[in-house]
């Protein structure tokens, strides 16, 4: 045989690792048993789960903000007097509020997060539906 050349038998022959080889020698990486064997592997498993963990709790996380802030703008619609005017907002509003906290309860964050949003527009909405009467009963008495 010629120099660099290789020589199978048919019994040896097993084309897929030859061709795994191969692809493996043609891209630069390293083999797996290399990797093992270097301690990489290991390395690279508890980087993988590491990540994987930080994503988990990042986007998993109580929506513990926007319930505070849907709280908070149901307070100042209610202290404007918007249970008077938006009766109907401000309890859709109440009603969202308690579905977010039983979702964080749950654990529902994704559930909770989107309760709180919602509670946060019915109460801003019932808001400015005071506002607008107020504005109107305003430019009608001639002030």
């Amino acid at each position: 045989t010629p120099k660099g050349a290789v020589q199978y038998s048919s019994a040896k022959h097993n084309p897929g690792r030859t061709a795994a080889r191969g692809l493996t020698a043609l891209l630069g990486i390293v083999s797996v048993r290399r990797m093992h064997s270097a301690g990489l592997v290991r390395w690279w498993l508890v980087a993988l789960a590491t990540l994987s963990t930080a994503l988990l709790v990042a986007c998993a996380r109580a929506p513990t903000q926007e319930l505070s802030e849907a709280r908070r703008a149901w307070q100042v619609a209610h202290n404007a007097g918007a249970e008077i005017i938006a009766a109907r907002q401000m309890q859709r509003a109440q009603d969202r509020i308690d579905n977010a906290e039983r979702a964080i309860d749950a654990d529902a964050y994704s559930h909770a997060r989107q309760e709180a949003l919602a509670a946060k527009a019915e109460a801003l909405a019932a808001h400015g539906a005071v506002v607008v009467l107020r504005k109107r009963q305003w430019s009608s008495s001639g002030l």
